[in-house]
């Protein structure tokens, strides 16, 4: 396979897997550390495969990096396991609303304490 169509392949999964997790690719390439014009310039148009940097942010947000780089051009659906759109800023957030979650059982449960003491003491 000539190479330009392969890279030019590459850069089309690169963007769908990107917008399967981003709203937009400018909030892709901030998670990246590079602008959304180099993705487009450089990727997406095929004149460059993403490098190791890249490769590895993208297997951190779930990337089948097989699939990714599959020179089957019939292969072009993103995998099922992908779509999520859970990206590390998605899961930080899921994170904080457990926390804040448990932080209300808590608040809770002094505010329950200080009623009880409150009535103890006769106030």
């Amino acid at each position: 396979m000539p190479t330009n169509l392969y890279n030019k392949i590459v850069g089309g999964r690169f963007k769908e897997f990107l917008l399967s997790k981003y709203d937009s690719i400018n909030a892709a390439a901030e998670y990246l550390e590079t602008s959304g014009d180099s993705l487009r310039n450089s990727y997406f148009n095929g004149k460059a495969l993403p490098g190791a940097k890249i490769i590895h942010k993208l297997i951190i947000l779930g990337c089948d990096i097989n699939w990714l780089l599959n020179e089957d051009l019939n292969d072009n659906k993103l995998p099922h396991k992908q779509k999520e759109k859970e990206g590390p800023l998605e899961k930080r957030l899921k994170d904080l609303e457990e926390e804040n979650k448990k932080l209300k059982k808590k608040i809770a449960a002094y505010e329950s304490a200080i009623k009880y003491l409150d009535k103890a003491k006769g106030v």
